[in-house]
């Protein structure tokens, strides 16, 4: 009993070395708390963070360093003397330099960590949960000083590929790529600690695609404008279907300069949140399905520049009135969920049925005019029908030599 006890005290003091003080129930933890899970708070992941290596970006890399490092690298549990779970104690270094003030893109934390897999020196070390690769340019954006944010401005080819997926390119005076302010890192952990979508609309980009949908439990309209209000500025695809969320969220979502993509539906929104957002320089995609949405709708629809598709079904808006909106915008695709009658190309003959008990059946003849096997004449109540051809024969008791060996009758069936 003693040498038990001695064992499994030594193996769990050892494996607490090697995999952190909680290595046994952290995936349990992780799991049953999803918005304490430290991936869902690295969706930060490729923003602009400040720097360089500064305390105001520290929040930026926190999460991931929670995620894949703070287990071998904190408190008590400090290998080589490093810790990564507070600013102070990874400036402060270990046993190598872990920054590198001179020269910051040399520092040791970003050698480490691009190294090949295989190599003894990287880290996170092989066997544990790696780095994704936009968790890596965020940790160098943070420690060079916003590598990311500064390729545009060097008129890089990635800078310039940002520039244009941001850019409004309709002219219709929407605001452009420079005036897209980095995303709330904060914001957004809150906001994915619900549940709730939240990510880049493109590698590198300052907008934001959120879907609200996902939260679990359900979010009340309170807390979805308080989450969304920060990210104001960054949103560009919103989805909001089956949310509770009333007309007070037309003044938020008026305030979403960006904002490119709306989805409203299953919600008790009315005609008075239409025309909240009535004006509004970006939006091109308005889904209202199933919304409280009428006929007084329409002028407030006209007065949105860029729309381009708006989602009608299910509303209180008639068919007169879709009519009318189509007809007042030429190009605008007004979806009602009518059915266009199809063009009728071939049309088939009636049929034309039989019923078997009356049917007469085609008689059969033989196609030879003697028994195959017997030579005799053929008997018109003796036929069967072989390789495509009526073979008659001259009594029951032939056909079934024939079947025993065809081949053998082969050259009297000849003509």
């Amino acid at each position: 009993a003693v040498a038990l006890g001695l064992m499994l005290a030594a193996g769990h003091f050892g494996a607490a070395m090697t995999h952190g003080p909680n290595f046994l129930f952290e995936p349990l933890s992780r799991s049953s708390s999803p918005g304490d899970d430290p991936t869902r708070v690295a969706s930060a992941q490729s923003f602009e963070v400040p720097g360089p290596a500064s305390p105001d970006g520290f929040a930026s890399v926190q999460p991931i360093f929670a995620q894949s490092c703070n287990s071998c690298h904190s408190g008590s549990i400090a290998k080589a003397g490093l810790a990564l779970d507070s600013f102070e104690s990874l400036v402060r270094g270990s046993d190598l330099e872990v920054l590198d003030p001179s020269d910051p893109a040399a520092s040791e934390l970003l050698r480490r960590i691009k190294l090949p897999i295989e190599d003894p020196d990287h880290m996170p070390p092989e066997g544990r949960r790696q780095l994704t690769p936009e968790q890596i340019q965020t940790i160098e954006a943070w420690v060079t000083g916003g590598v990311l944010a500064s390729a545009s401005s060097r008129g890089s080819e990635e800078g310039e590929h940002a520039l244009r997926s941001d850019a409004a390119t309709d002219g219709s005076g929407a605001p452009t790529f420079e005036s897209v302010p980095s995303p709330d890192v904060q914001a957004i952990a809150a906001l994915a600690a619900t549940l709730a979508h939240v990510s880049p609309v493109a590698e590198g980009s300052g907008l934001l695609w959120v879907n609200v949908s996902y939260a679990n439990p359900p979010l009340e309209e309170r807390q979805i404008i308080d989450l969304l209000r920060p990210l104001a500025a960054n949103i560009a695809d919103l989805n909001l279907a089956d949310c509770r969320v009333t007309d007070a969220i037309g003044d938020l979502v008026a305030s979403m300069p960006h904002l490119r993509r709306l989805n409203l539906s299953d919600t008790p929104v009315t005609d008075q949140l239409v025309g909240s957002i009535a004006g509004h320089p970006a939006l091109a995609d308005l889904v209202l399905t199933r919304t409280q949405v009428s006929d007084a709708a329409v002028e407030s629809l006209l007065a949105m520049p860029g729309l381009e598709h708006v989602y009608l079904w299910g509303t209180q808006v008639t068919p007169e009135a879709v009519a009318g909106l189509r007809e007042a915008r030429q190009g605008l695709v007004a979806d009602a969920g009518e059915f266009a009658e199809a063009e009728v190309l071939v049309v088939e003959p009636e049929p034309k049925f039989t019923d078997p008990a009356k049917a007469e059946a085609a008689p059969l003849t033989a196609s030879n005019a003697t028994c195959p096997v017997s030579g005799g004449a053929v008997d018109a109540r003796y036929l069967i029908v072989y390789e495509g051809k009526v073979i008659g024969f001259c009594c029951a008791n032939c056909p079934t030599q024939f079947w025993a060996d065809p081949a053998k009758f082969a050259d009297k069936l000849k003509p």
